[in-house]
């Protein structure tokens, strides 16, 4: 066949309709925002170790040592000076990681729980040892604490799991300013397979901050926009996953914001997709009232202060103290789940 200018014209064109096509196919099958397409190189890891894990534990802790696997392990990122607040927390929603109830629940499951530090002033980390001696929940590594560090703390934590509760199935991460519904997690958690998701609230498409509190350097992440990832307030996966993921660590650029980082670039890596805590469920923005939590309502809150975690404890216990309306809401959405 004799080759025209219109014959390679027709040509042409087919083979860019061809490209758009299959441009059009990918994006629409890529998970994330497709303006991050062009930056998929930067999310592959490098041949060599740029993040070095090597801190060591200055105060371990033994919550695990007498289970055969706790369900779900739950870290609690805390800084020394808020006694009140692990207290509060102990006494309320982590109490079921102490051997109690939740309120109307009969069902027990095996939860454990560390607050989790950076090497601090020789004061606090005295004050740390005592309050480890007195309660066994307080892991510290040496790394310094720092707000531009809870990337090192949260990927710490993960290494104490794998070394000192290897066999726990789900770990939690959580603030402290916190309140969590644990049975519903666990609900969660036993209803599905995880093996390639993490449950947390979602941020599918979200610019990356240069400057201020939240600001990264583009030498450490060069894309303007962060792949889908949960915020740090709150999330689990599966132990293994985070084993993974802490492995991975080392490999890639360090990132301070630690929920992008973790949740973000090396949950893509890795090809693991996210659930989404439904809003419903959880304001971000503002805390959740008593009654909505002790209701079921709302399910997490953040911003709770150590007197407002035990004033909803409280509500949690006299289920009577809460209105009626709340109470149904609370059982169709347990009914109806998202």
């Amino acid at each position: 066949m004799r080759l025209t200018p219109r014959r390679c014209a027709v040509a042409g064109v087919a083979c860019v309709a061809v490209v758009v096509i299959i441009c059009v196919i990918h994006s629409s099958s890529y998970y994330g925002d497709p303006r991050l397409l062009p930056f998929e190189d930067y999310f592959v890891p490098s041949s060599t170790e740029k993040l070095f894990l090597d801190y060591e534990f200055l105060i371990n802790s033994d919550v695990c040592s007498n289970s055969k696997g706790p369900f779900l392990l739950v870290m609690v990122l805390s800084i020394p000076g808020m006694t009140s607040q692990r207290n509060a927390i102990r006494d309320t929603w982590g109490s079921v990681a102490r051997g109690g109830i939740w309120p109307r629940f009969k069902e027990r499951v095996d939860v454990r729980m560390v607050f989790l530090f950076g090497n601090n002033s020789v004061n606090y980390n005295e004050q740390l040892r005592k309050e480890s001696v007195s309660k066994g929940d307080i892991v510290q590594a040496s790394f310094t604490e720092a707000y531009t560090n809870l990337t090192l703390k949260v990927l710490m934590g993960y290494r104490w799991v794998e070394k000192h509760c290897p066999n726990a199935k789900f770990v939690m991460k959580v603030d402290e300013d916190v309140f969590v519904n644990v049975p519903y997690f666990i609900s969660q958690l036993y209803s599905s397979d995880w093996s390639r998701h993490i449950l947390g609230p979602l941020a599918y498409s979200e610019f990356t901050i240069r400057d201020g509190k939240y600001g990264v350097d583009k030498s450490s992440y060069f894309p303007p926009i962060y792949p889908p990832h949960v915020k740090g307030n709150i999330y689990v996966m599966q132990r293994d996953v985070a084993v993974r993921l802490l492995h991975t660590a080392p490999y890639m650029n360090y990132m301070n914001m630690e929920d992008a980082f973790i949740t973000g670039v090396l949950a893509k890596v890795h090809g693991l997709r996210h659930v989404d805590l439904p809003e419903a469920y959880y304001d971000r923005n503002t805390s959740a009232t008593f009654c909505d939590i002790a209701n079921g309502v709302k399910v997490v809150s953040q911003q709770y202060t150590s007197t407002m975690m035990y004033g909803v404890w409280e509500k949690l216990k006299d289920s009577a103290s809460c209105s009626l309306i709340g109470r149904i809401i609370g059982y169709f959405r347990q009914v109806f789940k998202p």
